[in-house]
This record gives structure tokens, C-alpha cells and sequence, in this order.
């Protein structure tokens, strides 16, 4: 039953939509950087808050290839924690504009009741670094916001705050929902395979044992032959080859339509056809 499960899962991926877009802000936001600049690999990422929403965050970058992540925190213990998941480096709390100044992008997530980055800090950064030659992307998933709304009047700034994300993530949310009456199409197909295949099972405890039991009686009756061409002739290798295909070929067409009657009589529940057999040969169907 565990294989199943990972088998339906595979299926269930590889045939839907059902985990295409990201339906948690924090991994919207991330989708959201990748839309507006492309792509993330080699580009430099400030988390801003180590909480869920920013732990969140730093997991959907990841897998990315940025350059680099840095992660600011009022409590440096906690970026610290955060970056070293990640291979990334905490920011003191205090210092994050010196590395927001050479970032291309920002995310901010904190709880903070108030902005933390206002207007005028990020107009005195990217004045101070007018050689950066690129836009500064901000998102901020913060409530209430933290990112003041006046940045996004600034030059070479773009800023996206938790209402777009949200958007975003109801749509994605709204394609998933798509998927899901084709999920469960593939869950019942399996699901009744699932009972055929227990159902065969009972049948394939009574060939084995059929099988065998002919078997059994092939190399008894092979032996007898072998024993009394032997008293009147000299056999070898070949002639006992010859012996042994014929008797095998034999069984394994006289029980071919058994075995499929068998494991149909499974299939359809027929236990007393399944019964009548057992006893009929003598087999063991425990």
C-alpha cells in the first residue's frame, strides 16, 4: 500500500497541474522576484525578518542559485539561525541598509506595528550608490506594511506589497482547485486497481500452490521415464534435456486457462469457484 501511495503521488505530479505556483505568500513572493527580473541565479537577496513568514521566504530561495541571501532580524541569534540554514549570512539589524544598498532584491516580512524602511532611507541609499546601474525590487509581506508606500516614487525602486502576492497566490490556489476532479479521477483508477491486485492475490496463493504441487508430480513422472528408457537404453544429457522441456512445456499449458480462470474467479469475488478448487486439488489457500 505504501508503494501505491508513492506511486499515485508520482502519478498525480507528472499528470496534473495540482503543485504548479505557489500558494503560500512567502513562496509567492519569491515567484514574484523570478517574474519581474527573470531569474534569481547569481542575484543578491535580503530577507528582512526571521520569523515564519521570512523562514518561508528563505526556503523558496533555496534551491534559486542566488548569489547571495543575508538575513536581518532584531534578534541577531535569530538571523543567525535563519542564514545558517541556508548558507547565508546574518545582518545585524542596524547595518542592513549597507547591504540592502547592494542587493537586487528585498523581502521584508517582520511584525514590526510600524515601517522599517521609510522613503527617505532608501532615497539616501540609492543616492549613495549611483554606480549600482540596476533597480532595487522590494516586496514586502509584512502586516501592517513595512515598506512606507512613498518608496515606489523613487527612481530605480520597484515596489509590490502583500495585496499583489495575495492575488498571486488566490490564483495559483484557483488552478490547483482545477486539478482537483482530475486527482481524484487518477486516485479512484488506482484505488480499483489497488482491489484487483488484492483480489488476485487470493488466486495467486492458490497457483502457487497448484504450481507447485504439479510441479512436483512433473519431476516425479520425469524421473520414472528417465529410470525406465534408462533400463533398456543409455540416455544422456541431451535426452534428459529433451525429458525435462517436453514435461514442462506440458504443465505450463495444461495449467495456462486454469491459472487465468483462477485469477478471473479472483476478481470477480468468486470465492466458492476459489473454495471448490482448493479442495478439489487438496491446496492449502491460507
Amino acid at each position: 500500500a505504501f508503494e501505491k501511495a508513492i506511486h499515485v503521488g508520482k502519478r498525480v505530479r507528472s499528470e496534473t497541474r495540482i503543485n504548479k505556483g505557489s500558494v503560500s505568500i512567502g513562496s509567492a513572493s519569491v515567484d514574484l522576484a523570478e517574474d519581474v527580473l527573470g531569474t534569481l541565479e547569481g542575484k543578491t537577496v535580503v530577507i528582512i525578518g526571521a520569523g515564519t513568514m521570512g523562514t518561508l521566504v528563505a526556503h523558496a530561495l533555496a534551491h534559486r542559485n542566488v548569489s547571495a541571501i543575508y538575513v536581518a532580524n532584531r534578534t541577531f541569534e535569530r538571523a543567525e539561525a535563519l542564514a545558517e540554514e541556508l548558507n547565508g549570512f546574518a545582518v545585524r539589524y542596524d547595518e542592513m541598509n549597507k547591504y540592502i544598498a547592494c542587493s537586487d532584491v528585498v523581502i521584508s516580512a517582520t511584525s514590526a506595528p510600524h515601517a522599517v524602511i521609510t522613503s527617505e532611507m532608501l532615497r539616501q541609499i540609492m543616492e549613495n550608490h549611483e554606480n549600482r546601474n540596476r533597480d532595487l525590487l522590494l516586496i514586502d509581506i509584512a502586516t501592517p506594511r513595512d515598506i512606507e508606500e512613498a518608496a515606489s516614487d523613487l527612481p530605480y525602486v520597484k515596489l509590490y506589497n502583500i495585496d499583489g502576492l495575495k492575488e498571486i497566490s488566490d490564483r495559483n490556489l484557483q488552478k490547483r482547485m482545477q486539478e482537483v476532479e482530475r486527482v481524484e479521477e487518477i486516485v479512484e483508477e488506482e484505488y480499483e486497481l489497488l482491489k484487483l491486485q488484492y483480489k488476485r492475490q487470493r488466486a495467486d496463493k492458490l497457483i502457487a500452490a497448484l504450481y507447485s504441487q504439479i510441479q512436483d508430480l512433473r519431476i516425479r513422472e520425469r524421473e520414472r521415464a528417465v529410470n525406465r528408457l534408462s533400463s533398456k537404453h543409455t540416455l544422456g544429457d541431451f535426452e534428459r534435456q529433451v525429458l525435462d522441456d517436453l514435461t514442462h512445456a506440458i504443465t505450463n499449458k495444461v495449467l495456462a486457462e486454469p491459472t487465468k480462470t483462477l485469477r478471473d474467479a479472483a476478481a470477480e469475488e468468486d470465492l466458492d469457484f476459489l473454495e471448490t478448487t482448493a479442495a478439489l486439488f487438496k491446496l492449502d489457500m491460507k
